[in-house]
């Protein structure tokens, strides 16, 4: 009985060390995460941020790391993976996005606590803007690809946009 227990044990440990994870991310749960885990952060709609950019200037604030902004981003869209490198007045409307919203949501929240007090986290974020059909650029190119972090959390992103970088 031990034996049968320490080999259950281990295979249990491989397979969280693999990546096997038994929890599958949905729209749903990720918007309940970050309700649950940043309740203090505002967050704009996918169709109000096409509005607000073609209406006024607003700082686009990507927090996805460089080899998920390479790929692409929304156009005007800055990388910025720290909040200390953020360099503008506190009043500057700022909106920040990464994959799905949770990073972002955490990146909005630390800019709030400097001070910034007109931060937005945009909902479901590239991965929500690229599957409405929004534009994705790469550098002034449009695109259609998007790094899909992984594939546990790819399954968000429609797949005709995945593209992962080669290694």
């Amino acid at each position: 009985m031990q034996i049968y227990l320490s080999r259950s044990l281990i295979v249990i440990i491989l397979l969280l060390l693999s990546g096997f994870s038994f929890f599958t991310p949905t729209w749903e749960s990720i918007e309940n995460q970050i309700q649950e885990d940043f309740p203090l952060v505002k967050h704009v709609e996918i169709d109000e941020l096409s509005r607000i950019m073609a209406e006024e200037k607003i700082l686009l604030i990507d927090v996805r790391e460089a080899d998920e902004f390479a790929i692409s981003q929304i156009q005007g869209a800055r990388n910025i993976e720290s909040p200390e490198k953020v360099h503008t007045d506190e009043q500057t409307r700022i909106v920040v996005y990464c994959s799905v919203g949770y990073r972002s949501a955490r990146f909005a929240q630390d800019l709030q606590e400097r001070g910034f007090q007109n931060v937005a986290n945009l909902r479901g974020s590239i991965f929500a803007w690229a599957n409405q059909g929004y534009p994705l650029y790469q550098g002034s190119e449009r695109t259609n690809k998007v790094h899909p972090f992984n594939k546990k959390w790819g399954r968000l992103l429609d797949e005709k946009y995945h593209l992962y970088p080669n290694k």
